[in-house]
């Protein structure tokens, strides 16, 4: 059991360093380097697969020379991760109940489309829907947002996940296979 404390906490340092390097460090990095015009889903997977690398490069030292065993672990800590994160962001009944309504409202407005000679109605707000129950909903005028994760969108939620966490293991697994020579041996190996 102590054997598998080490490579728990290396596989947490790892995921914790790849949330941070990727949510502020990475992104501004590649902001300044990259032109503007270069933009695109490509930058997406760039940031993970470069929070990745880094993250692989400042562990190694902590790695003795089996240095594969962590990615299993760091596996299951960022499937961890995902599903907290659905646990804790999907949505609730009175969230689904106001993202409904709203729903209903804004399609009922749109009926006339696709009908040349029907007369344009006039645009009016939409009757604004109690979001006291609804933390997240949002309504502005004639559209409305949500920021949780509806029963119908938990594939599209996980999927996405384990995409940006499969880059962040590809730069880790990049690190660990450039810095293969400066790896600790362990102590039972050395002369």
């Amino acid at each position: 059991m102590k054997s598998l404390i080490k490579p728990l906490l290396v596989a947490v340092l790892i995921a914790a360093l790849c949330h941070l390097l990727g949510r502020f460090v990475v992104p501004y990095t590649l902001m300044f380097l990259i032109p503007e015009g270069w933009g695109g889903s490509w930058a997406f997977w760039a940031n993970s697969w470069v929070s990745g690398f880094i993250a692989g490069l400042v562990v190694v030292r902590l790695l003795p020379a089996q240095r594969y065993y962590v990615v299993p672990m760091l596996i299951s800590v960022f499937a961890v991760i995902a599903i907290g994160g659905y646990v804790l962001n999907r949505c609730n009944a009175g969230q689904l109940a106001a993202i409904n309504q709203l729903s209903e409202q804004s399609w009922s407005s749109l009926s006339y489309i696709g009908k040349p000679d029907a007369a344009t109605p006039p645009q009016e707000p939409l009757p604004p829907v109690d979001l006291t129950d609804a933390p997240g909903v949002t309504q502005e005028g004639q559209s409305y947002g949500y920021s949780c994760v509806r029963p119908g969108e938990t594939v599209d939620y996980f999927l996405a996940l384990q995409m940006s966490y499969g880059a962040h293991l590809l730069g880790l697994m990049l690190a660990l296979l450039l810095t293969h020579r400066y790896r600790r041996t362990p102590a039972s190996r050395q002369g």
